[in-house]
């Protein structure tokens, strides 16, 4: 997996308070009638780093779960909401 990931600079001061280690995990939400793939971000290092790609970029170490795809290989991590509920979005999620 070839990823370009793009950190907006709202992450990156963001991150200056959690540290420096983002994960991207893969989530399913299942309903009644639908299943469909989203993203889990925490701030730790994965119990088993080898189901990720590890990207290291703008002081941050990245991991990104191999099963997720992104429109056009790449991702691009924000900060979504406000005050205490602010979080790291990451997007460009492909859905199928």
């Amino acid at each position: 997996m070839n990823l370009s990931v793009v950190v907006e600079e709202n992450v990156k001061m963001y991150m200056k308070n959690k540290g420096n280690i983002i994960t991207i995990s893969s989530f399913i939400v299942q309903g009644c009638c639908v299943v469909a793939e989203e993203t889990d971000v925490s701030y730790k290092v994965p119990k088993d780093k080898t189901k990720y790609v590890i990207v290291e970029q703008d002081d941050l170490t990245i991991y990104i779960d191999k099963i997720l795809r992104f429109k056009d290989d790449r991702v691009i991590l924000s900060v979504s909401g406000f005050g205490p509920f602010k979080y790291i979005y990451a997007g460009e999620l492909k859905r199928i």
